[in-house]
């Protein structure tokens, strides 16, 4: 049966986000933490406002917003004349703003696809199934707004193509002119370019790190100044139009109606009639109110004492910790003043959405695929997976006694097998994950920033919640890059170094973590936090010295050089490895000993079958099995995190 093309399936997204995000120079001016969160929110929000503007033209309820985020969004509407004339009137004044405003430092993008017609021979044995209402439960939406999308991707090639190009298809020469920034520039008589992003004209005084004056950008003022100090406090977000006293505006000084948000605090008084909805963040409350609506959104950032979100320095000092030294009574501070950038990604997402529910149950056997691959379920999965990277997220971030579920959760799911080594590690650490700022998260994808250590320990726990929330799938699996960055670094450097790591671990084969050097497979790391741990004991009780650390480091360059590279001179890390075990250890590894170690260099393959206790079993595996799948292939990871833990303060910074 053919069925009528009655639904409108709208797609939309904002492209260059992440530079516009990113591009910051972080040169003179203090507050790039404020900056970097408050960008990535104000996308967020342009986002949302975005679509509450689409949505009010076309007279549609909020309903019809079917999947918003990470700047995408899939829109619902009838398929009648009058939609996609307003659609294409709506579009273009959204992409005239984005110039005039902005100057397309970041594009939006919109179409529009029709439900294809459909033929089915399947017979539908309920009843209560309207025929005329099957494209309703149409199994095909993921190729539909996957269709979207492909149409949005060739867009990106026609960037801003309603303002530069008239309807008669010729240029529109005056639109390649940033007028409205020179005639800033011109009114602002000897006005230099903005010292954050470099991309406007300093229009306002802001003070840099040695309380100098320096010239912003009304964005980038905007950036600090109201989002930077006002987010962390927030706890409601309230929507509203033609308002001249408010936060943050859109589309002002526009023919369209005046857009606003406010970030209200818990204690404010606001009149909610201000506003046509409003989020509540972060609450699990139930709400009475119809125009307010529970959000979960990850928006935890680092404070100190009088409630200012911490700056990078700040958050890097985090890693230091304090010894005491009984011989002089004093104390010393050890570690590495690092940031951690983590940047995750969920593998073969599209995928899953494309084939996840073909796979049949034993209770659905019986049901045809139609029926198995409804909307609903897209949409589902989408909001789980939403739900997950920003409700779950931000209260594991602000939880301030993440300790004891931690040291549980390591040892429950065999991810750390000594008991001991774990609870003394974890509880006599600065490790807190209340240090941890919240750059993104969403989507599929996050990216935070936090004391580099607190981050190796984020990350393998993040990976151990989410595969217990998807149920130890197979197919659903998370990629990561590890980056540790000195605090001034520009934080577009910091996000680049953290995403070619992560491409690392893509590349390596995915559900993988790249971080010193090296991409790992999550099964791996039980092992590597198992001889990070030994490693670490041995040095705080003075078994082991620096130097044998630096030793290690550089047989495990050895060792790569002979199997990655073919050097022969690189297999002499054997004979010094087996000394330096013996000289700091005051042991000779049994397995020499016993004359039990057999090397096959043809195959690289060094058999070793001694009975080992802890310490021992780590080290001989430096010299067991294939050299690529031994612990010394790898060493450079937990020796590091080793290194950098109890440097003392003087040697502190790379």
């Amino acid at each position: 049966m053919t069925l009528k093309n009655e639904l409108l399936f709208i797609g939309g997204d904002f492209s260059g986000i992440q530079n516009y995000i990113f591009e910051i120079t972080n040169i003179s001016s203090g507050g790039a933490a404020k900056r970097l969160r408050a960008r990535s929110f104000f996308v967020s929000m342009f986002s949302e406002v975005v679509i509450h503007n689409i949505l009010h033209s076309l007279e549609l309820p909020f309903v019809c917003n079917l999947y918003s985020v990470a700047g995408k969004f899939v829109l619902v509407a009838p398929n009648i004349k009058e939609i996609k004339e307003q659609l294409n009137l709506t579009k273009e004044e959204i992409e005239n703003y984005i110039h005039d405003k902005y100057f397309s430092q970041f594009s939006f993008l919109m179409d529009s696809l029709e439900v294809e017609k459909y033929k089915t021979s399947i017979k539908i044995a309920n009843p209560s199934i309207n025929k005329k209402d099957i494209n309703l439960i149409y199994s095909n939406f993921f190729s539909f707004s996957e269709g979207l999308f492909h149409r949005l991707e060739t867009q990106k090639l026609q960037k801003s193509k309603s303002v530069l190009l008239s309807k008669s298809k010729s240029w529109k020469n005056g639109a390649f002119k940033a007028d409205a920034y020179y005639e800033r520039y011109r009114s602002n008589d000897g006005v230099s370019d903005c010292k954050i992003c470099g991309k406007g004209p300093g229009e306002r005084t802001d003070k840099n790190e040695n309380n100098e004056d320096v010239r912003v950008c009304c964005n980038c003022d905007r950036d600090k100044e109201i989002i930077g100090k006002k987010l962390p406090k927030t706890k409601y977000i309230g929507f509203g139009k033609t308002k001249e006293a408010c936060d943050i505006s859109f589309f002002e000084d526009t023919d369209q109606s005046c857009y606003y948000i406010d970030l209200i605090k818990e204690d404010d008084k606001f009149d909610i009639n201000d506003y046509y909805i409003m989020y509540r963040l972060n609450s699990k409350e139930d709400i009475i109110e119809p125009k307010i609506l529970n959000k979960y959104y990850a928006n935890y950032t680092p404070v100190d004492d009088y409630n200012n979100t911490k700056d990078f320095s700040a958050i890097a000092k985090l890693s230091l910790w304090n010894k005491n030294d009984d011989g002089d009574n004093v104390n010393i501070r050890f570690g590495t003043e690092l940031l951690g950038v983590l940047k995750m990604d969920i593998d073969n997402l599209g995928l899953c959405f494309n084939k996840g529910f073909e796979t049949t149950t034993k209770y659905e056997d019986n049901i045809p695929l139609l029926f198995r691959k409804t909307t609903s379920r897209f949409l589902t999965l989408s909001r789980m997976l939403e739900l997950f990277l920003s409700g779950f997220l931000h209260n594991t971030i602000s939880n301030s006694d993440i300790k004891k579920r931690i040291i549980k959760e390591f040892i429950e799911t065999g991810l750390s097998t000594d008991n001991d080594k774990l609870c003394n590690y974890i509880n006599n650490t600065t490790i807190n994950f209340n240090n941890i700022y919240t750059v993104y998260s969403g989507g599929d994808d996050l990216v935070l920033i936090g004391p580099w250590e607190t981050m190796i320990i984020f990350s393998l726990y993040f990976h151990l919640m989410f595969r217990q929330y998807t149920c130890n799938n197979d197919c659903i699996s998370i990629s990561a890059g590890l980056a540790f960055v000195k605090p001034k670094e520009p934080s577009s450097s910091m996000i680049k170094q953290a995403d070619e790591l992560l491409t690392k671990s893509k590349k390596a084969g995915k559900d993988r973590i790249t971080f010193f050097g090296s991409t790992i497979q999550w099964k791996e790391m039980p092992k590597i936090l198992k001889s990070f741990l030994i490693l670490n004991e041995l040095f705080e009780n003075n078994n082991i010295k620096m130097s044998f650390l630096y030793d290690l480091l550089q047989y495990n360059e050895m060792a790569k050089e002979y199997v990655d590279e073919g050097k022969k001179s690189g297999i002499k890390y054997i004979p010094l490895l087996s000394y330096n075990i013996i000289r700091n250890l005051g042991k000779k590894p049994k397995c020499i000993l016993n004359e039990e170690f057999k090397p096959d260099y043809s195959n690289n393959h060094f058999i070793c079958n001694a009975e080992l206790n802890t310490i021992e079993e780590m080290l001989i595996d430096f010299l067991s099995l294939s050299v690529k799948e031994s612990l010394l292939y790898i060493a450079n990871t937990f020796v590091s995190w080793v290194i950098y833990r109890n440097r003392k303060e003087s040697n502190a910074l790379i």
